[in-house]
């Protein structure tokens, strides 16, 4: 009998899914309401937390000591979304929470959006099981986390810690540490001052630095780096692309070159290589200093001095 409703329920969903996409479809470009608006006076440095199961997160900026929230959304979000906010000592949160459950919920086409706009100065923790994260012009720490979207930053300053399962991750005009990781999509990023930690499972990591040790894995894509500024260590590896790297040319370091599939190509003129073949360069650039490893198990690495 267990089979007999798990076969059933299958066949019921195989037949719905055309319905359920040409309701999505209708949805895209659909203008949405404004279902909530509140403003909270808050003080520099303090923390908003966003929790939503669904829906987009969008982050601006301005001079008022005030957070300014709107909520935007469909029909279906009127009908199926509850919001409630809360302010303390902290800051501010805003929670948003499906209504209801079960099997269909899933497929419920809710189109939301969060708009809030926060001082300069200010700690942003952000969560959507379903939608992209987006932030411009802000200084503070940054938690942005969505399990089925992208995430784009803008002239930030501060940290990062960004993760999706199933998007891209873009960050342009961004100074200090980013932690970055991936399931599904790219990974592009520029930075000044800081760290790049950056993880990929299905895409490629495109890469502009400097000043900044660097950090770099993908399971199935390509690794591009172009850095600027004095060494602080850089380890990229690839089980299934090439690596490019772009190096100034007093680029001190130790150096590990490796592939297991492809060729490897330096036209970096001040080294002292004490291992070359088709597939490993071990040795220095200039007088050697922190390690610079690229690996791929079936690509090529190309290494050249600006």
């Amino acid at each position: 009998m267990k089979t007999i409703n798990k076969v059933i329920s299958l066949n019921i969903l195989i037949l719905l899914l055309p319905v359920l996409f040409i309701s999505h479809s209708q949805n895209i470009g659909k203008e949405l309401d404004l279902l909530k608006e509140k403003t909270f006076s808050v003080s520099p440095g303090q923390l908003l937390e966003v929790k939503t199961d669904v829906g987009d997160i969008i982050i601006k900026t301005w001079t008022k000591n005030d957070v300014n929230v709107k909520i935007f959304g469909d029909d279906d979000a009127k009908r199926k979304m509850e919001f409630s906010f809360d302010q303390n000592e902290k800051g501010v949160k805003i929670f948003g929470e499906k209504l209801g459950g079960g099997f269909f919920t899933w497929f419920s086409n809710i189109d939301l959006k969060y708009e809030v706009i926060v001082p300069v100065d200010f700690d942003v923790d952000l969560k959507t099981s379903g939608g992209d994260l987006v932030a411009k012009e802000l200084h503070g720490d940054l938690s942005f986390k969505t399990s089925g979207g992208d995430i784009y930053l803008k002239n930030v300053e501060g940290t990062l810690d960004g993760s999706t399962s199933g998007g891209d991750i873009t960050v342009f005009e961004f100074k200090g540490n980013i932690n970055a990781a991936t399931s599904g999509g790219d990974i592009q990023i520029e930075s000044d001052n800081g760290f790049i930690n950056a993880a990929t499972s299905g895409g490629d990591i495109f890469l502009k630095a400097s000043e900044g040790a660097i950090k770099a894995e993908t399971s199935g894509g390509d690794i591009s780096l172009s850095y600027f500024g004095e060494n602080k260590g850089v380890k990229l590896g690839t089980s299934g692309g090439d690596i490019d790297v772009l190096l100034p040319s007093d680029f001190n370091a130790n150096v590990e070159l490796k592939t297991s599939g492809g060729d490897i190509t330096s036209n970096f003129s001040k080294n002292k290589m004490t291992t070359i073949s088709k597939s490993k360069l071990i040795g220095e650039f200039n007088k050697g200093g922190s390690n610079f490893i690229c690996k791929t198990s079936g690509g090529d690495i190309i290494v050249k001095e600006k």
